[in-house]
């Protein structure tokens, strides 16, 4: 079977038009566009064992209409988005042959030599990105070329199968007060993302992220609880599990742990992480996101007294990066720099002795034993602070992080950002966690804005309350899809979108789901010291950050996780190496 089949290339398109009126100093963008530019996209590749099929998702928008307003950057500041172009390219893998099959291929940006010749301003680094699945957004390259390779994807099958995914993609044109763009003034451009270089062929190995993506059952029945579930992709690529009880038991660190899904577009570190860097160098893509089965006992987030690190009240603070929970979780070398209530750095100076975490005069925690130490169970937990100096408590937890279990954690940037609200959807929460359409917050109190830090590098943290809303699979009277526009906020989310939610439960083995226990998440209200956890009742609340709630730790998989066997069931979980 041939390794290197050849894609017989045609593309689709985008058209973008771009009318540039420079200032004295600051550059500006403004566009229009045309519906006779539209191209139609359809590319086939066919062979004896397989079949490659690309067509343009959105194909009543396939001119690619890139409405830029007229901004000036001298207000909105540097690197603004001037405008931006989003659609998707939906891929279809048939594969014929009696073994699992994969294909790979090449996104491609190509710039229309039809139009205007598109010329990298002189100094620019950051004139237009191009961004599609599993490659995160690629800056331009600082020379000027026709066209280039922006990242790579791919596509899995099980033998005689067929699988389908949607690869979305993104090109933001941007204004640049530092550079002088007047070379493109009155000029028309249009460009081209286009798929190439598609090689085919049978594959041995995998990883556990493409098992749950193309290869894993995609529904079920549960034989201890006797409903339904399923495996199902949503966001364009985000597989999640969801249902009373799926085959999603993964072991991990010795302990039964459930598989959340696959995560597109995450963002970890491949570099150093520690006390004096944040994360030197980056990559994405998509990462299996995994909770313990079990929780590892009630804690408070945060008791640190008022003004003490970045506490803004007596009810501890709301601020993730350094709260007591994520110091017990993971340890000192994962402090994130963030703000104190008077503005000033908080963790810029801070210092440990003698196992105390000072900072801006205040020991307020010591953290030398976190659940990532490897041996032993003994931790420092989070307490309530008497006066402005303590340290906290030591402890005990049921088991703690392997040194070979820590090893297949990534370091991953979470995002921070809170709503100002609690009553909104399960996609309202995804949007307000991941700031679309600038949805999010970063800040506790509406008179204080952006003191804390909108994402945190780390390896385990909570769910979110997103995370814990597409686990439903619905029921009789409301499916999945109304469960996921229903309030979740609220005694009056329907109950059989909880009842057939198996994040609800814990420690569930080889007895139906019955076991709830109030659990936190990550999420916060940005208008109030309160964060948000999932009531036995099903629905969310919100609680002082000191309060105590179950902690389940959440986590991400490195990419090179291999499946080594299992089905995913309580009896045989997937194994991993």
């Amino acid at each position: 079977m041939s390794n290197n089949r050849k894609l017989v290339l045609a593309i689709m398109g985008i058209v973008v038009l771009l009318g540039i009126i420079i200032g004295i100093t600051y550059a500006f963008f403004t566009s229009s566009a045309s519906a006779s530019n539209n191209i139609l996209y359809n590319i086939t590749f066919n062979e004896t064992n397989y079949n490659f099929t690309v067509t343009l998702n959105n194909t009543s928008n396939t001119g690619g209409t890139m409405s830029i307003s007229f901004e000036d950057v001298y207000y909105n500041g540097n690197n603004t988005v001037a405008g931006s172009y989003s659609n998707a390219l939906d891929i279809s893998f048939t594969n014929n042959s009696n073994e699992i099959a994969k294909c790979t291929y090449d996104y491609i940006w190509v710039w229309d030599n039809n139009f205007d010749n598109y010329t990298i301003s002189s100094g620019a680094t950051k004139e237009y990105t191009v961004s599609a699945l599993n490659t995160g957004e690629v800056q331009v390259p600082n020379y000027n070329a026709s066209s280039f390779v922006i990242g790579s994807g791919y596509i899995m099958a099980n033998a005689n199968s067929t699988s389908i995914q949607t690869d979305p993609f993104t090109v933001q044109m941007y204004n640049l007060s530092e550079i002088n763009q007047q070379t493109h003034k009155g000029k028309n451009y249009r460009g081209y993302l286009t798929i190439a270089h598609v090689n085919c062929g049978s594959e041995t190995t995998y990883t556990l992220a493409d098992y749950i993506s193309y290869l894993a059952p995609k529904s079920g029945t549960d034989a201890v609880s006797n409903s339904p579930w399923i495996l199902t992709s949503d966001h364009g690529g985000e597989w999640r599990y969801a249902g009373k009880n799926p085959n999603n038991y993964i072991s991990f660190n010795g302990e039964l742990w459930r598989i959340i899904g696959v995560m597109t577009n995450m963002e970890y570190c491949t570099g150093t992480y520690g006390q004096t860097t944040e994360c030197d160098t980056k990559s994405t893509g998509g990462l299996v996101k995994i909770v313990r089965n079990d929780s590892l006992g009630n804690f408070m987030i945060d008791g640190k007294y008022h003004h003490v690190g970045s506490s803004m009240s007596t009810g501890g603070s709301e601020d993730w990066s350094d709260s007591q929970l994520m110091l017990m979780l993971n340890g000192t070398n994962y402090l994130k720099n963030g703000y104190d209530v008077d503005g000033n750095k908080l963790h810029t100076n801070y210092t440990i002795t003698n196992n105390i975490v000072a900072g801006n005069g205040h020991n307020y925690y010591n953290a030398t034993y976190s659940y990532l130490d490897g041996s032993g169970t003994t931790v420092y937990i989070p307490s309530e602070a008497t006066s402005s100096r303590y340290t906290a408590v030591s402890g005990t937890l049921p088991k703690k992080i392997t040194s070979s279990a820590l090893n297949q954690i990534a370091t991953v940037r979470w995002d921070l950002y809170g709503t100002g609200g609690y009553s909104t959807s399960t996609q309202g929460y995804y949007d307000v966690e991941r700031n679309i359409n600038n949805l999010g917050a970063v800040f506790i109190d509406e008179s204080l804005p952006e003191k804390f830090p909108a994402y945190w590098y780390g390896k385990v943290a909570l769910l979110y309350v997103s995370d814990y809303g597409y686990a439903t699979n619905g029921g009789n009277t409301y499916d999945r899809n109304t469960c996921i526009d229903y309030t979740i906020y609220g005694s009056s989310y329907y109950s059989e979108c909880a009842i057939n939610n198996y994040l609800l439960y814990l420690n569930i083995t080889s007895t139906a789901p019955s076991s709830r226990t109030e659990q936190w998440t990550m999420d916060v209200s940005t208008n109030n010291d309160f964060h948000m956890y999932v009531k036995t009742g099903g629905y969310i609340y919100f609680d002082s950050a000191k309060s105590t709630h179950a902690v389940r730790p959440t986590l991400y998989l490195k990419t090179d996780t291999q499946l080594t066997g299992g089905n995913g069931t309580w009896n045989n979980p997937y194994t991993i190496a």
